[in-house]
């Protein structure tokens, strides 16, 4: 099989294995039949063989001893299971020509469930077609995935099941310290329901499966809930000032409110913690022509040395398994409410993060 691919060049056979076996996946060239003319090293050790001879010549789903290959006595491809099979797909779009990335749920003849990532892409060579194609473990993630979607599930039923609770109480003197501790407690439920909901936001995000509901919403009682509702946080306790310009009849917004609010409490809650005095944080909100600007400020200064980090996924000055807050701002309001966000940070004027977000069409 070697020789129909590298005829006699020498180095092309060694320039090939060694490219090959640098690959962490399961990499085969397939013929214009779907049969395997090269696999790698990776390949020959997840289908349990010592050399090429034991898969030249046979169907990915031969190979790797697919449940479906044994249906019907053409093999890999040929049952009425096939068409659905992800690896099937991208093989035969390939060999037409058009690279494909397709998914496939695998099952053996011995009953061991996988799951695949397969890329495949078409590839001439002495004018024979081919395909090329790489196939991933992705079983972890496919667990992973489930087991979010679970926590995420459960999580959100029994926080909203809690606050329901919680804010169906009456205490008699809701000034006294009855009322307080339950305006705290309301809070604190509060806060955990956000916290869930942008957990649940980002995991989407990152996978490319948000979807914003952009809608119009007036902006001086959304940042004034917002100064509110981090202003009266018992592990804070810092007070937050707001500005408005350029309002009046201008102050709605249309966007998706719920993500924007989102962001920027990530913003507001990382200026509380690293405020110095009492009243250093205000949340501005400025009307401009083609959106608004929201400005966060407080008087603690970021080191120069660590301003290209602020927005890297998992950098934090707060310790271990912190530092989503600004990485998951920007991805969610550059990528999703298609604006911008920066910041500025001296010494005698405090850090400003600036977050400007455009009207979105409804």
């Amino acid at each position: 099989m070697r020789n129909i691919l590298f005829g006699s060049t020498p180095w092309s056979e060694s320039l090939m294995d060694s490219l090959s076996k640098s690959l962490p996946v399961m990499f085969m060239i397939l013929d214009s039949d779907r049969r395997i003319a090269y696999a790698n090293a990776f390949t020959l050790k997840a289908v349990g063989c010592e050399n090429e001879n034991g898969v030249n010549g046979k169907r990915p789903g031969e190979a790797l001893g697919c449940e479906c290959a044994t249906i019907s006595e053409g093999g890999c491809g040929c049952s009425p299971h096939c068409p659905r099979c992800g690896a099937f797909k991208s093989i035969v779009e390939a060999l037409s020509g058009v690279p494909s990335t397709h998914e496939c749920n695998f099952r053996d003849v011995g009953g061991t469930c996988a799951d695949y990532r397969v890329w495949a892409s078409p590839f001439i060579h002495k004018g024979r077609r081919f395909a090329t194609i790489s196939m991933l473990d992705i079983g972890n993630e496919k667990r992973r995935d489930a087991l979010e979607r679970c926590f995420f599930d459960e999580m959100l039923d029994t926080a909203s099941g809690l606050s329901c609770v919680v804010e169906s109480v009456k205490p008699q003197n809701s000034d006294g310290p009855e009322g307080h501790v339950l305006q705290i407690v309301r809070n604190r439920v509060e806060h955990l329901l956000d916290e869930i909901n942008f957990a649940k936001i980002l995991t989407d995000a990152e996978a490319g499966l948000l979807q914003i509901a952009p809608c119009a919403f007036d902006v001086i009682p959304f940042v004034k809930h917002l100064a509110v509702r981090f202003g009266e946080d018992e592990n804070v306790g810092k007070v937050v000032g707001t500005h408005f310009e350029g309002m009046g009849a201008q102050s709605l917004l249309q966007s998706d409110g719920g993500i924007l609010g989102a962001c920027l409490g990530k913003l507001l809650g990382n200026a509380l913690e690293a405020d110095l005095v009492d009243d250093g944080v205000y949340i501005k909100a400025t009307r401009m022509e083609d959106g608004v600007l929201f400005e966060i400020h407080n008087d603690a200064v970021i080191p120069p040395e660590q301003h290209n980090d602020v927005f890297k996924r998992s950098f934090t000055t707060k310790g271990r398994g912190r530092g989503l807050g600004t990485y998951s701002a920007r991805l969610l309001i550059e990528r999703y409410l298609g604006g911008r966000i920066w910041f500025t940070s001296e010494r005698g004027a405090g850090t400003v993060f600036s977050v400007k977000v455009p009207d979105l069409i409804l």
